[in-house]
């Protein structure tokens, strides 16, 4: 009997543990997807000043996140936004405005496979 409570205890904790996970993440990408969305308007009319605001934002986010992200997400994935966002704000401060589009898309894609390989589904099981 004490073992089944042991067991259920460990269960639980691990499920809320990966609910509480896949929350986080959850809410981080959609701020980031907020921030990339508001810099796509700036950089489409042409306001890099707003445009690098908001990335540096979001780059602010990634770093405050990025270290609870870096606990349970492959460190590869972390890396690459991390760089992305690094050469986007390079981009944006050369004025090169359809480079940093196809960047931000680059973020927008990453972000979104951190979020499906979190979720516990079939195809991330097998």
């Amino acid at each position: 009997m004490k073992r089944l409570i042991t067991i259920s205890i460990i269960l639980i904790s691990i499920l809320v543990c990966c609910v509480l996970g896949i929350t986080h993440i959850s809410s981080t990408n959609h701020q980031m997807y907020q921030y990339l969305d508001q810099s796509i308007e700036a950089l489409q009319s042409e306001q890099f000043q707003d445009a690098h605001s908001q990335i540096e934002d979001a780059q602010k986010l990634w770093k405050s996140s990025g270290e609870m992200i870096d606990s349970y997400v492959n460190h590869d994935m972390v890396d690459t936004v991390e760089e992305n966002l690094v050469r986007l704000n390079a981009l944006i401060e050369s004025k090169q405005t359809q480079q940093a589009l196809v960047v931000i898309e680059t973020i927008q894609f990453e972000l979104n496979h951190i979020y499906e390989c979190e979720l516990p589904s079939l195809k991330n099981i097998f």
